[in-house]
């Protein structure tokens, strides 16, 4: 940390800053400038230590700007510091060399706390070459990360989309953001806690405290930006009003080098034999030194053995026994004192010649079933084969296969299979007439030599053998519609009645009784037709009566061919004909409605109306609402035609009272209904 010299006053406070490499720009944000003056504020410098400035020292004032800063200024690799000021489409940019201040466009506006694009505070940041502006919240005040990407050499437009950042927001308690490298990371004020997000998709990564929370090294970060230049961040310590506080800076490395290092190569084995170990280790520095290690596994106590150190980089490993060491790895120690970025030690290749085993494995889709769901008492014929992934062949390979756990052996025969190859199928079949329901074939692949895995010399797959005693599935429409009991239906339907079976046993029409009115149906019937494709297809029945006006019933029983039925009972239903064409029962609900609302009404006779026409009305008279519904839009039923509350010009209609007024247009006459509604808000 370090302190501005001389000391600034009290009234010049680190609520927002930004640095172009050379000197750390600070301002007080309107928020807390209004606290101590007129909530503006001018922008003060202090050197960095970089390109001939004295570190912390208060070099005054910049530019002639004062102004309200809402909430952030930010420097940007075009040379320029831009300071946000509130408004949604204009941003004020300050030249650093030349302190000209002016103001740029910003054609796709900026977001300001709550994700709107209105007058409000933005927070803002700058990686050199792209300018973020971040929201901690959207429209509806859900705590909630929104990042907007600028592309100011391109006349500040959008470089990627906006982003929403996995998880809640620091909200309140946020304070400001800053990017580095492909990450963002956001702060808290009130906890002292930092996030990273990876700025790609928005992913949460990690979530730290800034410091230890002690009192003695305590310090609420408050604002925050990135040296993209230096590869350093810096931080302001700042609490508004709070006299004991001294304002500092904090500086934190980007990028840490280290000065101790080690590599350990990843694991190699299991082996037939070991040949030989090269290693390419490059290594420019003067005060850089390195130690190998050769490690084994061994096989015994599973613990790593160094078998050899400091080893040239080429040697036999021929003396190694693969079956007292499977496996080997390379340690690397590396110290270097220099800290050197430019020319690091590095580890550029490792390797490890040795003969691969071979591997025998099988896998779930080399288990094929003629058919894996079938009827109890029919055979199955399943085909599998074996696989070696290793160089090596895979001699007397033996290919077992067992029902339903591996104590019932089906088939053993003996394989050779090449390398990186795979055996010839085998064929078998079962008789199910003692089996039923899920069952298993499981396939093991047994070679007596090591092998890199065993977890996949074993795989199994289910078939189903099926007794018939389900249900088949049925269904009865009126005009393509469920009913329930006691609603309304055309005199003319088209009543559609639907039996599916998964039975290999055909249907037809002995396995349907039908009854209209206590009156059975007789398919010979002109109005009664059915379809049916054959086996796996659906049974069809068409009836297209003519009914009179009043009460009618409809009951169906119906099976599949294995003397299934559909339910435990009938299918009972009673519904009701009106073949005068009317239109009744007309409401809105709810009534007083605040936001929208429905009208209701019900259909009946043998005709829909060609055009039914709800009007809205002023209490004066003006119309201004009229929905137009098409036959298409209606059933001879119960009906519910939803509104928006809004008019013809997509307004939401104010409070009070209004008249609606339902014109039904049947072919064979005109209705009219007038009703009263009421909008409440």
């Amino acid at each position: 940390e370090f302190e501005p010299n001389p000391q600034i006053p009290d009234t010049l406070q680190l609520s927002t800053m930004t640095t172009d490499g050379t000197y750390l720009y600070f301002a007080n944000m309107a928020f807390y400038a209004s606290q101590l003056t007129d909530g503006k504020s001018m922008i003060y410098r202090v050197g960095t230590g970089n390109n001939g400035t004295n570190k912390g020292q208060f070099y005054g004032s910049f530019s002639n700007f004062r102004d309200s800063v809402l909430h952030n200024i930010v420097y940007h690799s075009d040379g320029n510091l831009y300071v946000a000021i509130g408004e949604p489409y204009k941003i004020v940019r300050i030249n650093v060399s030349t302190e000209i201040i002016d103001t740029v466009d910003i054609p796709p506006g900026l977001i300001r706390d709550d994700s709107r694009i209105e007058h409000g505070p933005q927070y803002l940041s700058s990686d050199g070459q792209y300018v973020y502006n971040l929201a901690y919240a959207d429209s509806q005040l859900t705590a909630k990360y929104t990042i907007r990407t600028f592309d100011p050499a391109n006349n500040w437009s959008l470089a990627k989309p906006d982003l929403k950042l996995f998880g809640i927001s620091y909200f309140p308690g946020f304070t400001g953001f800053f990017v580095h490298g492909d990450r963002i990371y956001t702060c808290d004020f009130y906890n002292n806690y930092m996030r990273r997000h990876r700025l790609s998709d928005g992913i949460f990564e990690e979530e730290w405290l800034i410091m230890e929370p002690h009192p003695q090294n305590f310090r609420k970060f408050f604002a925050w930006c990135n040296d993209w230049q230096h590869d350093n961040i810096y931080a302001s310590v700042f609490r508004s009003q709070d006299t004991t506080i001294t304002p500092k800076f904090g500086k934190f490395a980007g990028y840490y080098v280290d000065a101790n290092g080690n590599v350990t190569t990843q694991t190699v084995g299991p082996v037939a034999w070991w040949n030989n170990l090269k290693y390419d280790f490059y290594n420019p520095s003067l005060t850089g030194v390195y130690s190998t290690y050769l490690l084994g596994q061994n096989s015994n106590t599973k613990n790593w053995d160094t078998l050899q150190v400091n080893l040239p980089d080429s040697i036999s490993l021929a003396g190694i026994n693969p079956d007292s060491y499977p496996y080997l790895r390379l340690k690397f120690d590396m110290t270097d004192s220099t800290f050197n970025t430019t020319e690091p030690m590095e580890l550029r290749s490792v390797h490890l010649d040795y003969q691969q085993l071979s591997d025998a494995y099988v896998e779930r889709e080399d288990i094929n079933f003629q058919q894996d769901s079938l009827l109890q008492g029919y055979p199955i014929t399943f085909d599998y084969f074996g696989r070696n992934f290793g160089e090596l062949p895979a001699d007397s390979l033996k290919l077992s296969s067992y029902l339903n756990g591996l104590d019932s052996l089906l088939y053993a025969p003996v394989v050779n299979i090449p390398g990186d190859s795979s055996s010839a199928k085998v064929q078998y079949t079962i008789d199910t007439k003692k089996l039923l329901f899920e069952n298993k074939i499981s396939i093991l692949a047994d070679q007596k030599k090591r092998e890199y895995f065993y977890f996949n010399n074993l795989i199994d797959k289910d078939f189903y053998v099926v007794r018939d005693s389900v249900r088949p599935i049925f269904d009865v429409r009126f005009d393509g519609q469920e009913i329930i009991d006691n609603d309304i239906v055309s005199s003319t339907p088209e009543v559609v009645i639907r039996l599916e079976d998964n039975s290999p046993l055909p249907l037809d029409t002995t396995f349907f009784t039908i009854v209209h009115n206590n009156k059975p149906l007789r398919f010979y019937q002109p109005e009664m037709s059915y379809e049916y494709g054959g086996v796996g297809t659906p049974f069809v029945i068409t009836w297209k009566p003519t009914l009179t006006d009043g009460r009618q019933t409809l009951e169906v029983l119906a099976k599949d061919a294995s003397g299934n039925f559909f339910d435990s009972t009938s299918y009972r239903i009673i519904f009701y004909v009106y073949n005068e064409n009317d239109i009744t029962d007309v409401y809105n609900y709810p009534n007083p409605f605040a936001g929208s609302t429905h009208f209701t009404f019900i259909l009946k006779g043998k005709d829909k109306p060609d055009e039914l026409n709800f009007k809205i009305y002023t209490i004066a008279g003006r119309l201004i609402r009229d929905i137009k519904l098409t036959p298409s839009d209606l059933i001879t039923n119960f009906n519910k035609i939803p509104w928006d509350g809004k008019d013809e010009d997509g307004d939401e209609i104010g409070n009070g009272v209004y008249l609606y007024k339902v014109i039904a247009k049947f072919p064979d006459k005109t209705k009219t209904i007038t009703q009263k509604l009421a909008k409440v808000r």
